[in-house]
Parts: structure tokens; C-alpha cells; sequence
């Protein structure tokens, strides 16, 4: 017996337009920090800028080391707006 067949979507494209739109707070447990958009914004942007500067483009594959929170979704971000997977 074989499993159905669905279309997958792996586009980035989602969860880029999701952070782009994100207007609320984050609260970090770990570091007892909130984390407003305007930051998770500055943060994504100086990570997309770094990756560049690596030399990361699209298709690369990329790990990170990140405790849950806002810099997970900063680097997840800007690892998917560089192209990386």
C-alpha cells in the first residue's frame, strides 16, 4: 500500500511574509527580555547582512544553535530570506 501523493509547498515564502506582517511582542523566558517587531526586524536585518557577507546564497544549508525565542525566529528568517535551507 502507498501512501497518497499531496503537493508540499516548501516555499519560505509563508513564513517570510508571516514575519515581515509581525507587528506584536515576544517575551523571552530564557533572559527574561521582551522583544518588540522593531527589533526582531533590526535583528533579522544585521543576521541577513552577515549571512551575505558569509557568502551564504540560496540552496546552502545552514545550522544553527539557537534556544527557542526571538533569535531563533531572527536567524530562521533571515536564513530563508538569504536563500539558505
Amino acid at each position: 500500500m502507498h501512501a497518497a501523493q499531496f503537493p508540499v509547498n516548501l516555499s519560505p515564502d509563508p513564513i517570510l511574509e508571516a514575519a515581515e506582517g509581525f507587528t506584536g511582542t515576544f517575551f523571552d523566558l530564557d533572559r527574561s527580555l521582551t522583544v518588540g517587531a522593531d527589533r526582531l526586524a533590526r535583528a533579522r536585518g544585521f543576521l541577513e547582512s552577515r549571512f551575505d557577507t558569509l557568502g551564504l546564497s540560496r540552496g546552502d544549508r545552514v545550522i544553527i544553535s539557537v534556544g527557542n525565542g526571538p533569535a531563533f525566529v531572527a536567524a530562521l528568517t533571515a536564513i530563508l530570506a538569504c536563500g539558505g535551507d
